[in-house]
């Protein structure tokens, strides 16, 4: 069934399951009694915090996500969450690697046909 994610993780689909719900332009185009996605992955995983960037426009969002990025891969970025001081970095010494890293968007391509840049070219 193409409404079991088996891919991801129940926080990841849980987020895209709320946030489409909210999104009343995505609705009008959305399939009429379309099931919910549903997490269906199996055995044990990590259920990491998810963490969202939004700006005004894109050049600004590619600017910011990559300095994030590169913090979290040279030594981490701190935040706040739960009222306590965290740092979002990569643990090498568990085998982390940038590779790990996964930035979720609405099209893997790196321009539109207008050759327009979308974010994945401009990161």
């Amino acid at each position: 069934m193409l409404s079991e994610n088996y891919r991801s993780t129940e926080n990841i689909v849980r987020l895209i399951s709320n946030f489409i719900s909210l999104d009343r332009s995505f609705q009008n185009v959305r399939v009429s009694k379309k099931p919910s996605l549903r997490h269906a992955r199996t055995g044990d995983s990590e259920n990491y915090p998810i963490l969202g960037m939004f700006r005004d426009d894109i050049e600004t969002l590619a600017k910011d996500l990559s300095k994030f990025i590169y913090k979290v891969v040279n030594g981490g970025y701190p935040i706040d969450y739960n009222g306590r001081r965290c740092m979002i970095a990569i643990d090498r010494s568990k085998g982390g690697s940038p590779a790990d890293l996964c930035v979720l968007c609405s099209s893997p391509q790196e321009t539109r046909g207008n050759n327009n840049m979308r974010l994945p070219g401009l990161l």
